[in-house]
């Protein structure tokens, strides 16, 4: 399905409609607008889970378990990417140091991570010395391990 396709879909799903009538339409914009958001070949994102928010508020302040980044409260206006004061989670809600390093070893093909400017890209049996938040992440998403 194509991703115009598969974004007129949700837009016509009133459950889905979590922002309000206005804020809604602005936040699909900005999902078609961002080319670091793939809806057609990534897999089909439960939507059920996506937008209960009995399964998705978390309490803020705590760490996700499968990525290690801190739950961070962000006003609504921040969330646009064109703004001077736009929400980068991946530089806002690292805990783990940035000065601390570890030796990592890929344990998956074509890994592409960043957070804070740092970036990895390989393939398993690649190793990286990386800040302690990337390791962290790394090895909770189940690609890499710490190494010697």
């Amino acid at each position: 399905m194509a991703d115009d396709e598969r974004l007129n879909r949700l837009l016509a799903d009133n459950k889905l409609r979590v922002f309000g009538e206005k804020n809604t339409s602005v936040f699909w914009e900005m999902v078609r607008g961002d080319n670091s958001v793939v809806l057609g070949s990534a897999g089909e994102t439960d939507e059920a889970v996506t937008v209960d928010v009995k399964r998705v508020i978390r309490w803020i302040g705590s760490l996700h378990g499968k990525c290690g980044l801190r739950v961070t409260e962000m006003p609504l206006e921040r969330l646009n990417p064109f703004s001077n004061n736009y929400f980068n989670p991946l530089k806002e809600s690292i805990v783990f140091s940035s000065d601390k390093k570890f030796n990592i070893l890929l344990n998956k093909d074509d890994v592409t991570a960043e957070l804070a400017g740092i970036r990895v890209e390989g393939n398993s049996g690649d190793r990286f010395e990386v800040t302690e938040s990337l390791a962290t992440f790394l090895v909770l998403k189940g690609w890499g391990t710490i190494v010697n």
